[in-house]
């Protein structure tokens, strides 16, 4: 653990210096874990809804100060497979004490949104294998707003539950839910990929920063005002209350998908592994959904508590393979043939001018050879 000298003493002054540096030490003394795959999650595992009994990785740490009372911190974590040496899960805090209560401040007025979608919005009945348990879908309405492909990959739209369609109060709750999380993702997500010392792996930085340049602004081309909805960092995100609780994958989103956890505490099961991942309030997450099974569960603290699963608010972020592969649909709607059409015609005439301007040049190069031909001796 990196040692670092803090002055003596219990003044207010060195109270905020030592809050401060706590943050600061949860990325400077984040901890990698190698793990083994110790269990394979079995179809029979996922029908019976069963659930796991794991040790939990907390990354909770003492700090080492000099003259000053010592005090719990919690640092980053990541996970790697013990195999491939690839990592498939990070979990960060916030980086500074600022970004916290901003995050605080900024989740008050999010829940508060969301709220206002579940009173006024439909959300579309899941089957009985949902990821979330039937207890939980009677109470906590698990939304998916963005872009989704339907079943055939015949078509590709803002999903039914985005454009919430004879709905106008859900539409505009909708709408006001999206573009809050959009700028919460600005402030919050983004800046984890940008700051190189964040501690984000190169390879889930790769991912992201190739989504953001390359993916999203194709996908953008296919469906009408996704930016409006969406970060360019995620296609779709399901917010709901509670947790999901059944163990799954989620097979067909690309690497990497983000978890923000809020309002309570949560773990982040992984049976393969045999480990559980504490989640505080404001953890945000990045890790491979698509191949590593996992649920969320109530913490042991808040069920011994009884406290209200409902405190809990999730956002999941993620990017559907179909779209990082540029599978277009096989129906369009009329402003992408719009758009199509003005691309096509617009590099028309730039190759019919590159072709113009070549022969000018031609012709002028075989007047300016015949004029030195005939100049006189």
């Amino acid at each position: 653990m990196t040692y670092i000298p803090v002055p003596g003493g219990t003044s207010q002054a060195d109270q905020k210096r030592i809050k401060r540096l706590q943050y600061s030490l949860a990325s400077i003394n984040a901890k990698t874990y190698t793990l083994d795959k110790q269990y394979k999650v079995m179809e029979k595992d996922r029908q019976a809804k069963c659930s796991w009994t794991l040790p939990i990785i907390t990354g909770q740490a003492i700090t080492s100060f000099d003259d000053c009372k010592n005090t719990v911190y919690t640092h980053n974590i990541s996970l790697q497979d013990s195999k491939t040496g690839n990592v498939f899960l990070q979990r960060f805090c916030p980086a500074t004490e600022s970004a916290a209560s901003s995050m605080t401040k900024s989740y008050s007025k999010g829940a508060t949104l969301f709220r206002k979608v579940m009173e006024t919005a439909k959300c579309k009945k899941h089957k009985a294998d949902t990821r979330q348990t039937v207890d939980q879908q009677q109470h906590f309405p698990h939304y998916h707003f963005g872009i989704w492909y339907d079943k055939m990959m015949v078509s590709l739209t803002l999903s039914e539950e985005t454009q919430q369609p004879g709905r106008e109060e859900g539409r505009q709750a909708v709408a006001e839910f999206c573009i809050w999380f959009k700028e919460f993702t600005r402030k919050f997500v983004l800046p984890i990929i940008k700051n190189g010392h964040s501690g984000l792996c190169d390879t889930f930085r790769s991912e992201l920063q190739e989504r953001m340049d390359v993916h999203f602004p194709w996908a953008e081309k296919q469906v009408d005002d996704l930016d409006r909805y969406c970060h360019p960092l995620y296609s779709t995100i399901s917010p709901f209350l509670g947790f999901s609780s059944n163990v799954h994958k989620d097979v067909k989103d690309a690497d990497v998908s983000i978890l923000v956890n809020l309002g309570q505490h949560a773990l982040l099961q992984l049976p393969e592994y045999g480990i559980a991942v504490e989640l505080q309030p404001q953890d945000i997450v990045m890790f491979l959904s698509n191949s590593v099974e996992h649920l969320t569960v109530q913490h042991p603290a808040h069920v011994k508590a009884r406290s209200d699963p409902g405190e809990r608010m999730a956002i999941s972020c993620f990017f559907r393979k179909g779209l990082q592969q540029q599978r277009e649909p096989k129906k369009h709607n009329h402003t992408y043939y719009a758009r199509k059409a003005e691309e096509e015609q617009e590099a028309e005439r730039q190759a019919a001018s590159k072709k113009r301007r070549v022969e000018q040049c031609g012709e002028a190069g075989g007047l300016a050879s015949g004029a030195v031909k005939k100049s006189p001796e």
